[in-house]
């Protein structure tokens, strides 16, 4: 299984305060950068060069333009896969329940809770989700 996940996310803040938060999330030493590195992972916040307000409210493709994205990438040696698709979806629900749009895009999205947030109505979005 490939050891990498990108996850864009869709909040309205300053790059600043979601490096901030995501650091608080996880207790990483802080990082002007918005870089991580710990045992299991290495991770990077994001400009999304393809940000566009507009295209990022249309369901369910939109997220491609949403305004970050994490990349994550584990550890080449972790041998076990569960520690990813744990770290990931717990992200993930921490990320929806605080009210963040978020969709991860990875080879193991399908075993993610909404697999990975990816044509859910049950995530949020930035704009009402019309079925």
């Amino acid at each position: 299984m490939d050891k990498y996940c990108k996850i864009f996310i869709a909040v309205d803040m300053p790059r600043e305060s979601l490096i901030s938060i995501i650091a608080d999330k996880y207790d990483l030493e802080g990082s002007p950068f918005g870089s991580w590195s710990s045992g299991y992972f290495d991770m990077d916040i994001r400009i999304n060069k393809d940000f566009n307000e507009q295209a990022s409210k249309l369901f369910p493709d939109g997220f491609l333009h949403f305004e970050y994205y994490l990349d994550i990438l584990f550890r080449q040696d972790l041998e076990d896969d569960e520690v990813m698709i744990n770290m990931i979806s717990d992200l993930l629900v921490w990320l929806w329940g605080n009210n963040y749009p978020a969709i991860a895009a990875c080879d193991f999205e399908n075993l993610l809770p909404e697999k990975g947030g990816y044509n859910s109505p049950h995530v949020p979005w930035p704009e009402p989700v019309t079925p």
